[in-house]
């Protein structure tokens, strides 16, 4: 069972802008895969080999599991950097050192 304490982390600008510029991309990635939709062809070459010629081909749904991956990463690191103490830490958390540590791990 988790028993570090919870705390409040105040958050500065520096941590809003870089929250706000990864909800940016995310929505400019997301953006630009709906913009891009219709005038994909069904079946898109997913990888090439070494020497860059395609070698595998596949349905255009597949472009969906990066915007899809990038909504649960932003989900998952905004509700961990939110509830740092749920965490689990090399040290033990107490009181004196649980804010400067819960800093240094919300910064994901």
């Amino acid at each position: 069972m988790n028993r570090n304490p919870k705390m409040k982390i105040e958050r500065n600008k520096a941590d809003s802008l870089v929250e706000s510029l990864q909800l940016i991309f995310l929505l400019a990635t997301i953006g630009i895969t709906i913009y891009n939709w219709g005038i994909l062809p069904e079946q898109i070459p997913i990888h090439r080999d070494l020497a860059g010629n395609i070698d595998n081909y596949g349905s255009k749904f597949k472009l969906l599991i990066i915007p899809l991956l990038g909504i649960a990463f932003y989900l998952v690191f905004r509700f961990l950097s939110r509830r740092p103490h749920i965490l689990n830490y090399p040290n033990t958390i107490t009181v004196e050192n649980a804010i400067p540590t819960y800093k240094k791990a919300s910064l994901v």
